[in-house]
């Protein structure tokens, strides 16, 4: 089954949800909702049970009838919710079916029917770390409301961010699919450290792609000349870039190479791993912190070629 988006406002009763892991709605006094399977009857027994204000109000009887059944009977273990609380929020995944628990429910703290949770956030997450639709529907006003689940990418990388969501951010979702299909598919190893050499060249440097057979250890890619531009002194730097094209993982091998052709060449201060892989392993990892050599993995790439523009990946250069 499809995983499902909700939207579940919890008001005074989030922070038992937090401690028992169980997310909840009232309704202590119509104990027999959960055998109620009918639309209408499920109608005729919030009425009934509270007569004041649904008896004379079919609006208000038809929104509060909504949201009892969507958590009692829409909603299904593995759905995710989302509980608004003002200028953030909280996530949880439905664990169980919905059950009435009569023990301690009031008025003043009604909680009877309910669900069991991971909650998959500790503490709560800004809006503003939230897409602009996500953030729509966080602002409903019906106590439980399911919500496009197109949005549970939106979610997700919400979850993920570390800072509030700015334009650069949104094009670079918007683009990272795009541009990533380009690296994979649309250029060769040899084409792909070209790209590199352009992204060193369109960063202000001078880039070369060296022969192999310079007779030296190791290998180099490309090779990036910066100059630091420090007054007029002689102020200029050589990177060395060994460019993987790969998919899932890369291994230890580029850094290798990097660290045996900058033992050769003394020229070349700074190396950097690039790579097409989604993450590097944590042996190259290790042996990459180790000698100060930068990795850029698919991510970084991606942001490197669309900061720069994609102007700057022409022949010209």
């Amino acid at each position: 089954m499809t995983k499902r988006l909700f939207i579940l406002r919890l008001g005074h009763r989030l922070e038992q949800s937090l401690t028992e892991n169980v997310v909840g709605i009232g309704w202590c006094n119509a104990p027999h909702l959960l055998e109620t399977n009918s639309w209408d009857a499920l109608k005729d027994q919030l009425r009934e049970t509270y007569p004041d204000p649904y008896k004379d109000s079919a609006r208000s009887l038809g929104n509060a009838a909504g949201s009892v059944w969507r958590f009692l009977k829409s909603i299904e273990p593995g759905d995710q919710v989302v509980v608004p609380v003002p200028g953030a929020f909280y996530v949880a995944c439905i664990k169980s079916s919905p059950f009435y628990e009569k023990s301690g429910a009031s008025d003043e703290l009604d909680y009877a029917y309910r669900r069991r949770v991971v909650w998959e956030t500790v503490k709560p997450v800004p809006r503003s770390h939230a897409s602009n639709p996500l953030q729509r529907w966080m602002k409903a006003r019906q106590t439980c409301v399911e919500a496009d689940c197109d949005l549970l990418s939106d979610l997700n990388k919400a979850l993920d961010r570390t800072s509030p969501i700015d334009f650069g951010s949104s094009v670079l979702d918007a683009a990272f699919d795009s541009v990533s299909k380009a690296l994979h598919n649309a250029v060769n190893n040899r084409g792909l450290e070209q790209v590199v050499k352009q992204l060193a060249q369109a960063s202000g440097a001078k880039a070369k792609m060296p022969s192999n057979n310079t007779g030296l250890l190791g290998d180099a890619d490309v090779i990036a000349t910066y100059d630091l531009k420090i007054g007029n002194m002689e102020s200029t730097i050589e990177v060395a870039y060994q460019v993987k094209q790969h998919e899932g993982k890369t291994d230890g091998w580029g850094v290798q190479q990097l660290i045996d052709r900058m033992e050769a060449s003394p020229s070349i201060v700074r190396g950097c791993l690039v790579t097409t892989a989604q993450k590097v392993s944590d042996q190259a990892q290790r042996l990459a912190d180790e000698n100060d050599i930068l990795v850029l993995t698919e991510r970084e790439l991606v942001e490197w070629v669309l900061s720069v523009g994609l102007g700057a990946l022409t022949d010209k250069h």
